[in-house]
């Protein structure tokens, strides 16, 4: 089970399935763009912008870009840094996938006057290391994650829990934690494992999961795929 948002879930689950797996998407989430937001954001003066998702690049993808193609671009991962490449930014630095990674990275370059295009809601690791290290940035909110419920039709199709649902963020935990058709049927889903992108994302499952839950040993896909084996 795939539980990304749809664009990024149907990317996930072609991958899947050439890997030989049976991928279902049934997002968690569905993203609202804030172009103005982002478009105001940008006009300002700033030394490099900061990302820590994809969303992030497609919210602002429907501006004009062309003037800030030379822009230096911090990604906090490879998927990240991909989608950044793929909107015509030419020079692009990637972080470990963590946004205390990130973080790490822009206060050994000495960054300063840094703008990044954030989502609501999102961790606070990157904001609280650039904080504590007395980088200047600011932060302009470019999309908001809505969240879903699912309805009772959607899992039906399974006569039984998949074996494994793939959980990317501390955010996408907690929401699954809440769907009713989890809370509330807690013994259909034993069986089924919790395959997160990192600890702090299996932590947010919190203790009332029955479910076996493991950690990607690096926190990329690749790494999280690596646990269906």
């Amino acid at each position: 089970m795939v539980t990304r948002p749809r664009q990024s879930a149907e990317r996930t689950a072609e991958r899947l399935h050439k890997l030989g797996h049976q991928p279902l998407i049934l997002p968690l989430t569905r993203p609202h763009h804030l172009p103005e937001d982002a478009g105001k954001a940008l006009a300002r003066p700033c030394s490099a912008l900061v990302v820590t998702s994809a969303e992030a690049v497609r919210a602002i993808s429907k501006l004009d870009l062309s003037a800030y193609f030379g822009v230096p671009v911090f990604a906090v991962g490879s998927a990240t840094a991909d989608e950044v490449r793929h909107a015509g930014f030419r020079t692009v630095t990637v972080a470990d996938g963590t946004g205390e990674g990130l973080a790490r990275l822009l206060i050994d370059l000495k960054r300063q006057d840094l703008l990044y295009l954030a989502g609501h809601p999102r961790s606070p690791d990157l904001e609280q290391g650039l904080t504590a290290a007395g980088i200047r940035f600011s932060t302009t909110v470019c999309y908001e994650m809505l969240p879903l419920v699912w309805i009772r039709s959607e899992v039906q199709v399974l006569e039984t829990a998949p074996d494994a649902v793939l959980l990317y963020s501390s955010e996408a935990a907690r929401l699954f934690m809440e769907q009713p058709l989890v809370r509330d049927n807690p013994d259909f889903w034993q069986n089924c494992r919790a395959l997160c992108l990192s600890g702090k994302v299996a932590r947010s499952l919190g203790e009332a999961t029955k479910m076996k839950v493991s950690v990607a040993s690096l926190p990329t896909e690749e790494a999280l795929f690596a646990l269906l084996s």
